[in-house]
């Protein structure tokens, strides 16, 4: 890389990092290229000519903070696809109380969203999910016929529901946790083969008592024990 390439790279760099920190003290539509460029110090101009626009900032933001979320996933020592969507959740759970003032800022939703930022913010989100998906249908862990589109967007309903409520602060990051992971056994069950069925059904129970306020049960409940199924 030349001198002038890192130079631009650092004031690049500098930038991001300015948006960082000012999305962990206002909201979203409060952050200006202004700020950002006092913030960076560097001019206002600098900051549209390496970016084009504050909302290609914000995306770089995102963009950075997706890109840290997947490396976190793939270090983990996860057995099988299954495991990874649930370890996901564990991981995001641990970025929201690590930085509850930054997640909260960019997953906000306002009444009328920018439509490319929420794109922005959604579509590669999205495709995380539904890679995750593919690789459990591609390990045989779900069954065939399932749709691996219509599954991620069955989890990440899940997913969202109990976002907006921590994003208000109406639940922890641990029922966040509880809430999203019990949505995900109750969303994979019926596509999941006959050997992952049953962990699932035991991960199912033992999520439900997590949130009942129950003591766990240790092992999956038997056709014997629950006469409703």
């Amino acid at each position: 890389m030349s001198q002038r390439e890192s130079a631009k790279h650092e004031r690049r760099r500098r930038i991001v990092e300015a948006a960082y920190g000012l999305l962990r003290e206002t909201a979203v539509d409060d952050v200006s290229g202004k700020l950002i460029a006092e913030r960076a110090g560097v001019s206002l101009s600098t900051v549209y000519n390496l970016f084009g626009s504050k909302d290609a900032v914000l995306i770089a933001v995102f963009d950075q903070d997706l890109a840290r979320y997947e490396t976190l996933i793939g270090a983990l020592a996860s057995t099988s696809a299954l495991d990874r969507l649930f370890r996901a959740v564990d991981v995001a759970a641990d970025l929201y109380r690590e930085d509850p003032a930054f997640y909260r800022a960019i997953l906000w939703r306002r009444p009328a969203p920018d439509e490319a930022m929420a794109d922005a913010l959604r579509q590669p989100r999205n495709h995380f999910w539904r890679t995750l998906v593919q690789q459990a249908l591609d390990e045989g862990q779900l069954r065939s016929f399932a749709d691996p589109s219509t599954v991620a967007t069955l989890l990440i309903r899940h997913f969202s529901a109990a976002l907006s409520d921590w994003i208000a602060d109406e639940i922890t990051p641990d029922q966040l946790q509880t809430e999203v992971k019990l949505g995900f056994a109750t969303a994979l069950l019926p596509f999941a083969s006959r050997r992952e069925a049953a962990a699932l059904k035991a991960c199912l129970f033992s999520l439900h008592d997590a949130l009942a306020g129950r003591p766990q049960r240790g092992d999956a409940v038997t056709e014997k024990e629950d006469p409703d199924s």
